[in-house]
């Protein structure tokens, strides 16, 4: 019996969800490119995007490199405005981006035997175990943000339920499936041990045919990690994953047009002769 993953209709599922995130990516790419780099100063979003990319390479100096990490992979900027507001947004960016790199891409590639891992090796399982708990912390954080702290400034819509929910569901049904899979095919305790949490919910599972609930967690998981995949460019979470960009792309910006700059005007990066403004005003969105 095939898997699911090797079907017909779950290839066809994975090219639809890719579909609609990149339709969602691009709308927002183009919502972007409709700001301007100066006030008074329009020029095409190719130009634009040139101005970028040409930026990109003193982004890649040591004096700004530091600054763009610190900001956009640490967010030290968020955690000096409040670091509650650091710890969800840390927890579910780290977590996620390691869940999908690890968890997802690294099975792919094992599974093809481009990487020499399995499920159950020790550094694979626990960087998963601990990853899925980064995000469920990071959940929980935003639960009492939202509806035991209620923070002024923070306005609960529809859209932030169903992120919490849909990533905690994502999180427990991986721990579901792990400790059904464990199980089922009767992993070994040294080995079974290192996916502590999975582990420790596969004990009470062994006792009984764990090989059905494999089987519906399985779909489950990876129909809540489609959604997921396709509903962030539409939500409130995808200012998380986009914010690293955006920072770099206005670092790349100011170190490319700098405000006070008599050697670089901003005629000689245009396609055509303009003025040039004193000061600049509308960057890069940054996200909410």
């Amino acid at each position: 019996m095939a898997l699911p993953q090797q079907t017909v209709y779950w290839l066809i599922l994975q090219i639809v969800v890719l579909g609609v995130f990149v339709a969602g990516l691009a709308a927002n790419v183009a919502f972007w490119l409709r700001g301007s780099i100066h006030p008074g100063v329009q020029v095409s979003a190719w130009t634009k995007i040139c101005i970028i990319l040409a930026g990109m390479r003193a982004v890649l100096r040591p004096r700004v490199l530091g600054k763009v990490l610190l900001d956009a992979l640490f967010q030290r900027r968020l955690f000096g405005l409040s670091p509650l507001r650091w710890l969800a947004h840390f927890g579910v960016f780290w977590g996620m981006i390691a869940l999908f790199l690890v968890g997802s891409v690294g099975l792919m590639l094992a599974e093809k035997g481009l990487v020499p891992i399995t499920r159950d090796t020790p550094w694979f399982a626990l960087l998963n175990e601990v990853a899925g708990l980064m995000v469920i912390f990071a959940a929980l954080v935003a639960v009492y943000r939202r509806f035991v702290a209620r923070e002024r400034q923070l306005k609960t819509a529809a859209d932030d339920v169903v992120l919490i929910v849909l990533l905690a569901f994502i999180v427990l049904s991986g721990y579901g499936l792990e400790a059904a899979r464990l199980a089922t095919f009767q992993v070994a305790p040294a080995a079974a041990s290192y996916s502590f949490v999975g582990y420790a919910v596969s004990m009470a599972l062994r006792s009984s045919d764990p090989s059905l609930a494999h089987q519906v967690l399985w779909w489950l998981h990876a129909g809540s990690g489609m959604a997921f995949v396709a509903y962030v460019p539409y939500s409130k979470l995808f200012h998380m994953f986009a914010g690293p960009v955006a920072i770099a792309a206005n670092t790349a910006i100011a170190e490319r047009l700098p405000v006070r700059s008599a050697d670089k005007p901003l005629s000689s990066l245009m396609p055509k002769p303009v003025a040039r403004p004193a000061e600049p005003s509308v960057r890069v969105w940054e996200g909410r």
